[in-house]
């Protein structure tokens, strides 16, 4: 299978570079996967075309950042939570790790709230549209839920895949 792939710099035609592996756990299993590699003859950089399940450099699949989320946002404890994200005997979620990742989820969620919430007031150009929600009391959970049905358009991914969908359309530094 051939694809053609552009330089994101001078949008010239990528050469293939060679591939590396890299084992990612998810859910009860481990994979290996062939991460492909493109080099632009114009600039000499180098690019890696990674799915849209994991992020740049991570061994764990989006679905456990998401579930990390889901299990926050319904006031699990965080002591609790390494058990829970834990996908096998080989790929264990430390307390530290999850530490880490509620710190990185939790500002990125943050930083994505407040741009859903400037679009929508956006959308609504004289105001009331979004503020009726607030004034008749909209909790975190229901405010995510409706900016997450705004931003698909009313056809939300199946549980595990949200992270996937939102990440095909933020740009590599700010991945979920």
């Amino acid at each position: 299978m051939d694809i053609e792939v552009t330089c994101p710099c001078c949008r010239r035609r990528l050469w293939k570079h060679g591939k590396y592996k890299r084992t990612v756990h998810y859910k009860s299993r481990s994979f290996v996967i062939q991460i492909l590699r493109w080099r632009c003859p114009d600039c000499k950089e180098t690019y890696s075309l990674i799915p849209n399940f994991i992020k740049p450099w991570a061994r764990f699949a989006n679905h456990i950042w998401e579930y990390l989320g889901r299990f926050l946002l319904q006031g699990i404890p965080k002591a609790l939570l390494p058990e829970l994200l834990t996908t096998s005997r080989t790929s264990v979620v430390s307390l530290k790790t999850i530490y880490r990742w509620s710190s990185q989820l939790s500002g990125r969620f943050l930083i994505w709230m407040k741009e859903q919430r400037a679009k929508l007031a956006d959308d609504y150009p004289n105001g009331e549209g979004i503020l009726s929600l607030y004034r008749h009391g909209i909790n975190s959970n229901e405010e995510c839920q409706f900016f997450l049905t705004q931003f698909f358009s009313g056809k939300l991914p199946v549980s595990g895949k949200v992270a996937s969908a939102i990440n095909i359309y933020l740009p590599l530094n700010r991945l979920w």
